[in-house]
C-alpha cells in the first residue's frame, strides 16, 4: 500500500472516532482521528431565521429566551449566566448553543413545561440543545456531549 495513491483506495462507507485520514500539516505528512478533527471543528450554525443572543440574567432574574425566535446564543463571561425558556409555541423547534463562555463559565437554563428536562447547563462553547415544542411542552431531540440536562 505504500506505493498506492490516496485516489486509488477503496472508499470508506461508514466512519468511527478511531478511524484516522492523511493529512498535510506545515509541509509534513501526518494523520488526524476523525474525533480530534471533529472536536476541533466550532459548531456553525446556517439559519434563514432570526437569531438571538441576549445577555445573561442573575439567578434571581434570568434571562428570557424567545419561544418563538429558533436559534438562541448563551454566554456567561464568568460564574453562572442565567437564563429562562417558557412552554413556547406548538412545532417549534429551538436551538440553543452556547458561544463567549469564560474560562470555568456555564450558562444555565430553566425550561418552564419540559418533558424530562427543567434545566439545562452548558459547560463549554460549541455545545448545543436542539428542542422541540409540542403541545406546549419541551422535547429534547438531540444534545452535544458535556451538556448537562436535569
Amino acid at each position: 500500500m505504500a506505493d498506492t495513491k490516496i485516489s486509488a483506495f477503496n472508499a470508506a462507507t461508514t466512519v468511527t472516532s478511531t478511524d484516522v485520514v492523511p493529512i498535510v500539516q506545515n509541509g509534513g505528512n501526518y494523520k488526524l482521528s476523525m474525533q480530534t478533527m471533529f472536536s476541533n471543528i466550532p459548531v456553525m450554525i446556517v439559519s434563514t431565521q432570526a437569531s438571538e443572543s441576549p445577555a445573561a440574567g442573575t439567578s434571581t432574574t434570568p434571562t428570557a429566551l424567545s419561544t418563538s425566535i429558533k436559534d438562541s446564543l448563551v454566554t456567561s463571561a464568568s460564574g453562572v449566566g442565567y437564563y429562562s425558556l417558557a412552554a413556547g409555541t406548538q412545532g417549534l423547534r429551538k436551538l440553543i448553543i452556547a458561544s463567549g463562555l469564560g474560562a470555568s463559565a456555564t450558562a444555565s437554563v430553566a425550561v418552564t413545561g419540559g418533558l424530562g428536562v427543567a434545566n439545562i447547563t452548558f459547560n463549554a462553547n460549541n455545545q448545543l440543545v436542539e428542542l422541540e415544542n409540542v403541545n406546549a411542552s419541551w422535547y429534547v431531540k438531540h444534545f452535544t456531549s458535556g451538556v448537562t440536562i436535569a
